[in-house]
């Protein structure tokens, strides 16, 4: 699956609850693979939410985190569709405390940290993890 692809898909939270479209991908800057994704929340809100964990499903991409922190979360101005090859260092210093992902500069993949920080179970998806496409 090629990153074109995810726009305009329906995002759904950890426990199946939607959320909205992807309107545009954020890029790792070392692997340039998909990393965070802005999705429109709204008419005009659109929430920068991390792929850390998320999974493709048959009804579009189920993130690991809950709606209400998506809703909450730093937003994005790019325009919808679009791939952007990065997030400034700032932007992606503050989406990481806000998500509470652990995050090392040595390329690490990115990853939740706690199972299930967000006090749910998540609900296996039944599709492939967006990390192995």
């Amino acid at each position: 699956m090629d990153i074109q692809s995810l726009f305009g898909k329906p995002a759904s939270d950890l426990n199946g609850e939607e959320l909205g479209v992807i309107d545009a991908v954020y890029l790792d800057q070392r692997t340039q693979e998909p990393e965070w994704v802005a999705v429109r929340t709204g008419r005009t809100e659109t929430s920068l939410a991390p792929l850390a964990g998320a999974a493709l499903t048959d009804a579009g991409v189920r993130l690991a985190v809950p709606a209400k922190l998506v809703r909450n979360a730093p937003h994005s101005d790019h325009p919808p569709g679009q791939v952007t090859p990065e997030l400034t260092d700032a932007q992606e210093a503050e989406l990481y405390l806000y998500y509470s992902i652990e995050y090392t500069s040595r390329g690490a993949e990115s990853r939740v940290t706690d199972p299930h920080p967000y006090g749910a179970e998540v609900v296996e998806p039944g599709g492939p993890a967006l990390g192995t496409l």
